[in-house]
């Protein structure tokens, strides 16, 4: 991450501490770093400060080492990811057939027999057989789940004026009035991209609360404060 952070520093050349969005994609192509389409958009969506597409360098640094804080030389984000389960192991071939033979007796039956003197072939690819398997792994161990940091409020705020800025910035004619599609689509990408946890059902009844019923249109001011104030009171009664 040091690299890449020199990296973008140095491609600054107005040293206004902003990139345009080609300057970012020559400084992860430069640090071999790889995002998925959808995060790639997610994150210059969120760091594109003053709405004209730049890019403040802290801001895609602070974003990229708060969801990967352990990515090196690659980083990949994506909500897919899933760890990966145990396989369960296989029960050794002799514990279900009980009714092969065990290396010693073969031996005793076949006694000092000569590939002359009655040598059996398939008694001989049953040893190899048996000598070939290998004792169960033990099962690896449990991963403990990661302690629930506490929740902080002045970051949860300041992380929900990105969201206010956002929805104030999409209604293009400043009415202060959007339709409900897209202040839906705005405010559930940044609640994705900040992590603010705000249930689809919270966000949905925001939404018709703060619909203007003669225009069909969300006011927007009553919007944002009714969804902060939802979101902590069903925080509260969980």
């Amino acid at each position: 991450m040091a690299d890449l952070r020199r990296t973008m520093y140095d491609l600054d050349r107005d040293r206004n501490d902003f990139l345009s969005g080609q300057q970012v994609e020559v400084a992860f192509s430069k640090c071999g770093v790889y995002l998925t389409p959808d995060v790639r958009a997610r994150l210059l969506l969120a760091t594109d400060r003053t709405g004209a597409g730049m890019y403040k360098i802290e801001a895609l640094m602070d974003y990229l080492t708060r969801v990967k804080p352990e990515a090196h030389n690659t980083v990949e984000l994506g909500n897919s990811h899933k760890p990966r389960q145990a396989r369960v192991g296989r029960l050794p071939m002799y514990q279900n057939q009980p009714m092969l033979n065990a290396p010693w007796e073969l031996s005793q039956q076949k006694g000092s027999n000569t590939p002359d003197e009655g040598f059996s072939e398939e008694g001989q690819q049953q040893r190899q057989r048996l000598q070939g398997v290998q004792p169960l792994a033990p099962p690896p161990p449990e991963v403990p789940e990661e302690a629930q940091l506490p929740f902080d409020i002045q970051k949860w705020s300041s992380d929900y004026q990105y969201l206010a800025q956002a929805v104030y910035q999409a209604d293009q004619d400043q009415s202060g009035y959007m339709p409900a599609n897209e202040v839906q689509h705005v405010s559930s990408t940044y609640n994705l991209v900040y992590n603010l946890q705000i249930s689809e059902q919270t966000l949905l009844t925001a939404l018709n609360t703060a619909i203007d019923r003669d225009y069909d249109e969300v006011n927007l001011e009553y919007f944002i404060a009714t969804l902060q104030d939802l979101h902590f009171r069903k925080s509260d009664t969980i």
